[in-house]
């Protein structure tokens, strides 16, 4: 791809998949300097390179036939962010930068299931977690990239994506974040409070379900407590 691809190994997946659709990025390209958005070639180049080959070998390892059709989907966003300063080497928004950069890439599977949502909504919460000074951004990328992969679909992704931003100190999300988190199977449900239990089904008993729907929470740090289980405090990563 004309002004992209130099930097880029021919036998990198990222490289084979613009290869296969060169002219509809170039057009692409071409289409957002039209509109008068500020995008440089130097810029989107290294966002692609730092950012997107390392997602795309991901997807490449886990669902190689959904490759292009992924890379079409990060490409489109990624000049529409690039150009705006969100992502790219220009960016206001560090937050959604390390979204891309070290959390994507874990989340291969979901993203190939369904890329844009899953692409669009991530970044919009790093993005948003980023804005407020009381949000704990840090914390929630850490604890993504923690429990993520072990989502086995992108509604438990997106249900532990929202839970986690409320226990980050986005408080507009206890309502639906509650009833999201009452769907969740019981590992991600734990995992999600930060409690010290093990990760498999078999030691979270049928009968401990309507205490956990009974659950109690107070501000944005949620305390669990039954005779058997009790809440851990979860190590803090920077904010």
């Amino acid at each position: 791809m004309e002004g992209v691809s130099p930097g880029l190994s021919p036998d990198a997946p990222l490289a084979r998949a613009l290869e296969r659709n060169r002219e509809r990025f170039n057009a692409r390209v071409s289409l957002a300097r039209r509109q008068g958005r500020k995008l440089e070639s130097a810029a989107l180049l290294s966002h692609l390179l730092e950012s997107v080959a390392p997602i795309a070998a991901a997807v490449e390892r886990a669902a190689a036939d959904r490759l292009d059709s992924v890379i079409e989907t990060l490409f489109e966003l990624s000049v529409a962010l690039v150009s705006r300063e969100v992502l790219g080497p220009g960016s206001r928004h560090p937050r959604a930068v390390e979204a891309w950069r070290t959390l994507l890439p874990l989340l291969a599977n979901r993203i190939a299931d369904e890329p844009a949502l899953v692409v669009g909504a991530l970044t919009n919460a790093a993005f948003n977690l980023g804005l407020v000074p009381s949000a704990r951004a840090g914390d929630w990328l850490g604890w993504m990239r923690e429990i993520g992969p072990r989502c086995s679909s992108v509604a438990e992704l997106l249900a532990c994506g929202q839970v986690l931003a409320w226990r980050c100190g986005m408080a507009h999300f206890r309502a639906s974040a509650l009833e999201r988190w009452q769907q969740l199977p019981d590992p991600l449900a734990f995992a999600t409070l930060g409690l010290a239990v093990g990760s498999s089904a078999d030691i979270f008993p049928n009968a401990l379900r309507p205490e956990i729907a009974n659950l109690q929470l107070f501000g944005a740090e949620p305390r669990f407590v039954t005779r058997k289980y009790r809440a851990t405090t979860v190590p803090s990563t920077s904010k």
